[in-house]
């Protein structure tokens, strides 16, 4: 299947896509042309999204293309992240399939978040870069239990936040979660995690086996809104990576005929998300070939998403700011470029979601202010 890609991107960003989509989608839209040093530049492109495993698997797809020229140590290299990336999924899955083997025992319902659900869906699950474990408990008395019992696993401790803890086991990371919270607007995240706890309690559980262990993960429509506000928040803040819009559209490209559309546009109309749904329905038309058809969540199309794409590749200055007083009365900032940023990043983002930037500089305008010492 040759589809065209983005004519906006550089040819680095246009061959990073299309071994990604090799990789991933066994598409073969034709390279371009590259110097040692742009590939090297795609390379540590690929390091820092944690998608070498899937270039690699790209790679394999273009064996034999004449504009395939990656230098030798490069391709060991390469060689080298896949089989380390292997072998941490093995570990990882060992892991999960051990914790839920013990919650499962003691009647808890864990849920499972992402991770090692997504990964079945690629080509090569071993080959998609591991993160943490995260495990939804959507019964509180359940998840102090398990917290309780997962203490009792680990000798690192745990460390509590509000709605999580984290800790650690045969080196792989584990998160319990208990509430969602990726909005700085409070009524967001509340109506949010009303629909979250609405719809566990009345629906069918979705199940997946991993290593002849039952896991349970959220039915799908759920689940895809839990990502579009993941990505949602990703997008607005920290930057988005290409993993998590791989995951979305493997997910879609499997799970999509099984979304029940009314319900899914009407907890998006709920969260006043319907735009930026629409836009990263673009990001999937526009990087990874998607039809209108295939998404059931966008309700605009032609929405200029460039800034966007741009920033994709591009490292965010969201370094922390905040306020200080010195000996005089005057209050001055530790930041002032991130703040400035912070400002013209709200005014460029506002027209995607202007319910969730109206509170995004004033959360982060208060913390900065809760450094000033009374």
């Amino acid at each position: 299947m040759t589809q065209p890609i983005s004519p906006s991107l550089s040819s680095v960003e246009h061959n990073f896509y299309c071994l990604l989509l090799g990789g991933t989608f066994g598409c073969q839209t034709p390279l371009r042309p590259l110097s040692q040093w742009k590939w090297e530049h795609l390379w540590q492109m690929a390091l820092v999204h944690g998608v070498g495993g899937l270039i690699n698997d790209g790679m394999a797809t273009y064996h034999g293309d004449f504009f395939l020229q990656i230098p030798h140590p490069l391709s060991e290299q390469c060689l080298s992240i896949t089989k380390a990336t292997e072998r941490n999924n093995e570990q990882t899955t060992a892991t999960l399939a051990r914790l839920f083997n013990l919650f499962n025992s003691h009647r808890l319902r864990p849920i499972l978040f992402k991770g090692q659900q997504f990964a079945s869906y690629y080509p090569h699950p071993l080959h998609r870069n591991c993160g943490d474990i995260d495990i939804f408990f959507p019964f509180t008395p359940l998840a102090e239990k398990a917290n309780e019992l997962a203490a009792s696993l680990t000798k690192m401790g745990t460390n509590k936040e509000k709605d999580c803890i984290y800790y650690q086991i045969d080196g792989v990371n584990i998160e319990h979660i208990t509430g969602f919270k990726w909005f700085t607007n409070p009524i967001l995240n509340r109506q949010l995690q009303q629909i979250v706890d609405k719809e566990i309690r009345c629906c069918d559980s979705k199940y997946t086996v991993i290593q002849d262990v039952k896991v349970e993960c959220f039915p799908t429509t759920l689940n895809l809104l839990l990502q579009l506000a993941r990505i949602s928040h990703y997008i607005l803040n920290e930057g988005i990576s290409i993993k998590q819009l791989l995951d979305l559209a493997l997910f879609l490209r499997e799970e999509g005929e099984h979304v029940e559309v009314l319900k899914l546009q009407g907890w998006l109309k709920r969260l006043h998300m319907r735009t930026m749904a629409s836009v990263i329905g673009e990001l999937l038309v526009q990087l990874f070939h998607f039809q209108p058809n295939e998404l059931p969540f966008v309700s605009r199309w032609h929405i200029n998403i460039d800034r966007i794409k741009k920033e994709i590749f591009m490292k965010r200055d969201m370094s922390e700011w905040y306020f200080t007083q010195g000996k005089d009365i005057f209050v001055k900032t530790s930041n002032s470029n991130a703040m400035l940023f912070q400002m013209r990043h709200v005014v460029n983002y506002f027209r995607f979601y202007p319910y969730e930037m109206f509170t995004n500089f004033f959360a982060s305008f208060a913390h900065g202010l809760s450094h000033i010492e009374e």
